[in-house]
């Protein structure tokens, strides 16, 4: 009896390990990018877009972790990322 218990918790783990969803680079990069857009047009001395900024910063680190070991997902998130900040600063008053 004690082996078929065995058996069936290796069983479980096995099945949840292999069920594990892919992550999109895109899609959490796009979190942070909708994140760093709520600046868009805000003086770089502005208090509060400072605290977004660290806000998203942290999104963005927390993020970057998910993405451990996927180089594919890796590249997408920060391709998306670059496109976005350089529209964001591009938006920013001079």
């Amino acid at each position: 009896m004690k082996n078929y218990f065995v058996f069936a918790a290796l069983m479980v783990m096995l099945l949840s390990i292999g069920c594990q969803s892919k992550v999109d680079g895109t899609a959490l990069a796009d979190e942070v990018c909708d994140c760093r857009m709520k600046t868009k047009g805000m003086q770089r001395q502005d208090p509060e877009r400072k605290k977004i900024w660290l806000e998203c910063s942290k999104i963005q680190g927390e993020n970057f972790v998910k993405l451990k070991n996927d180089k594919p997902a890796e590249e997408a998130y920060n391709k998306k990322l670059n496109e976005c900040l350089q529209e964001v600063m591009n938006a920013m008053p001079k």
